[in-house]
């Protein structure tokens, strides 16, 4: 007996992906960072250096399901690489970032 193809059942699911990403890099004085998200939540915002020492601190009243965007400012930082970490509800996202002088 040949199998005989009758028909076709395709299941397409959408996938959102969350994402941290910070434009321009490496930046001198303000840099962009722009978060994608499946959800509306609150969270903070931190920047370690690379000891891993805790720089600044943003809290986050409202992360809006879909691209947010946040201005950041070099003001007190020293030239060198850095960490942008997102705490969310549930959620953690991170990006890397070069501060130029």
């Amino acid at each position: 007996m040949d199998l005989v193809l009758t028909g076709v059942e395709e299941s397409i699911q959408v996938v959102k992906h969350e994402s941290l990403l910070v434009y321009p890099n490496p930046f001198s004085d303000h840099c962009t960072v722009r978060i994608m998200s499946n959800v509306n939540t609150q969270g903070v915002i931190r920047i370690y250096n690379t000891s891993g020492m805790l720089i600044k601190v943003w809290p986050v009243e409202l992360l809006q399901e879909g691209a947010n965007t946040f201005d950041f400012s070099s003001e007190g930082m020293a030239p060198g690489n850095y960490l942008i970490v997102f705490y969310g509800e549930g959620t953690m996202m991170t990006g890397k970032v070069m501060l130029m002088e």
